[in-house]
């Protein structure tokens, strides 16, 4: 089901997330449960130490967004709901393609890769700018896999935009990152899935409405 706007309470809940992940898992043959499970196990011990700019455990997002693959969109392909749960570790970890390709296979690795930014050192805006402009060109041309993991990825970040609190650094690339939603994030969307891009619409909608309202910081933890 579509998630209601404002997000309920239990968005940004890991125990009612993670309860709810496995409970959509336990509908899956046992070898898929086993390769998605560990693939979650391996994003959480990842992010254990990472925080999200809304104050809630990065593991959150990647797990958000692996659900609504699931029950939003009925995807159960275990390559993709791994390489979701997974999609951020190369770029925010010390975990590489090679490690995840030796754990999981070519093809989830493969999928990793074509929804990670290359590391940039102490990066400006403009770089930030223009290394996400060439990333997003690149994705309107990839497979149908790829861009369905990086819609749900798009989708959640918008979601939690409205919960970042005013004296996060983070508020200020509101602006910026609204631009990118309307110039990359749903026209990519709207070639992908249906779903995706009515949700994406809806969530971009509320947090350009909210952007001015000032959230408390989100204490939620492991």
């Amino acid at each position: 089901m579509p998630l209601m706007l404002p997000p309920p309470k239990t968005f940004h809940d890991f125990s009612v997330q993670e309860e709810r992940f496995f409970e959509l898992l336990s509908a899956f043959p046992a070898p898929d449960r086993a390769v998605i499970k560990e693939a979650y196990i391996q994003a959480k011990a990842a992010h254990e130490q990472q925080m999200r700019d809304d104050g809630t455990p990065y593991i959150l997002h990647p797990l958000r967004a692996a659900i609504s693959l699931i029950s939003e969109c009925g995807i159960k392909t275990p390559d993709i709901l791994c390489a979701m749960l997974l999609h951020d570790v190369v770029e925010d970890t010390r975990i590489t393609i090679p490690a995840i390709e030796k754990l999981f296979g070519a093809p989830v690795a493969r999928l990793v890769s074509n929804v990670t930014r290359p590391r940039t050192i102490h990066p400006t805006e403009e770089r930030v700018r223009r290394d996400k402009a060439a990333k997003f060109e690149k994705l309107l041309d990839a497979d149908q896999e790829t861009r369905i993991i990086k819609c749900a990825d798009l989708l959640d970040n918008i979601r939690s935009w409205p919960n970042i609190p005013c004296e996060s650094k983070a508020r200020k690339k509101l602006p910026r990152w609204f631009d990118e939603v309307r110039t990359y994030a749903l026209p990519l969307a709207q070639k992908t899935n249906a779903t995706l891009f009515h949700e994406i619409s809806n969530a971009f909608s509320y947090a350009q409405e909210h952007s001015d309202i000032c959230p408390p910081t989100l204490t939620h933890s492991l």
